[in-house]
């Protein structure tokens, strides 16, 4: 029984950490996430939860692009193109 559950809960802690939404960048002023392809969660969620630690609410501005070079084995390393763009999501903590 026990070998089977050990595969089980690696699996479901692989898919929780990465599906998390990502903090790029915090302060008692703004906070900036990105969410990933499969997310548990979102990013308003994890915006207010940031704001809230210095006592504020998450107020969204606006969608910042991040351009990342893709991984060696990736298929868009494969067909050429050079660059994925990856939103990031802005809010204010007021």
């Amino acid at each position: 029984m026990l070998k089977l559950l050990a595969p089980l809960l690696v699996l479901a802690v692989t898919l929780a950490t990465s599906g998390c939404i990502d903090v790029v960048e915090t302060s008692p002023n703004a906070v900036w996430v990105e969410k990933p392809l499969i997310a548990f969660g979102t990013v308003e969620g994890t915006a207010e939860a940031e704001c809230a630690r210095y006592g504020k609410r998450a107020v969204y501005r606006g969608t910042l692009e991040s351009r990342t070079a893709p991984s060696s084995g990736s298929a868009a390393a494969v067909s050429g193109t050079k660059l994925v763009y990856v939103p990031i999501y802005a809010f204010d903590c007021e």
